[in-house]
């Protein structure tokens, strides 16, 4: 039984492909595939095409962030489990029995709340690349929590 969808995103150019902590593409973003590896070119080809300085999350925007996700979970009748923000990253967990586009419609809500509150650039992504597993129901709520961060 599924759990719930966890989702992750990375803030704009601090986790690019390639980088030594590992990765997740959209050709390996399943539950259970391992992160790629390392790859230099990879990596220096990405921060090549970087428009904006990376972003790390200030205090107030995690906190921010951590206030407005239930938010957005209302607007899209997702149930919110729970979420943490970190200095370059968000984890969120959540439920959605009826939607299986939830990641991508989730993203759109976040990523356009977010972004004007945070006072992104023009053209910029604060929120990076998304992330996505399904939760078993194997796994506890603090088990998710305890993991997130």
């Amino acid at each position: 039984m599924k759990f719930g969808d966890h989702i992750t995103w990375g803030t704009y150019g601090t986790r690019l492909h390639g980088d030594p902590r590992g990765t997740v593409d959209r050709e390996h973003n399943e539950r259970g595939a391992p992160a790629l590896g390392f790859d230099e070119d990879r990596w220096e080809h990405a921060k090549g095409n970087l428009k904006f300085p990376p972003v790390e999350l200030t205090h107030e925007q995690r906190n921010f962030i951590e206030e407005t996700i239930p938010i957005i979970c209302v607007r899209g009748h997702w149930e919110h489990i729970t979420s943490a923000a970190r200095l370059d990253h968000v984890h969120t967990v959540l439920q959605s029995p009826f939607n299986p586009k939830t990641v991508d419609a989730f993203e759109a809500l976040a990523g356009s709340a977010n972004g004007e509150a945070l006072a992104a650039p023009a053209g910029a992504d604060v929120l990076g690349g998304v992330r996505k597993h399904s939760a078993d129901s194997e796994s506890t709520v603090s088990d998710q929590r305890d993991g997130l961060c």
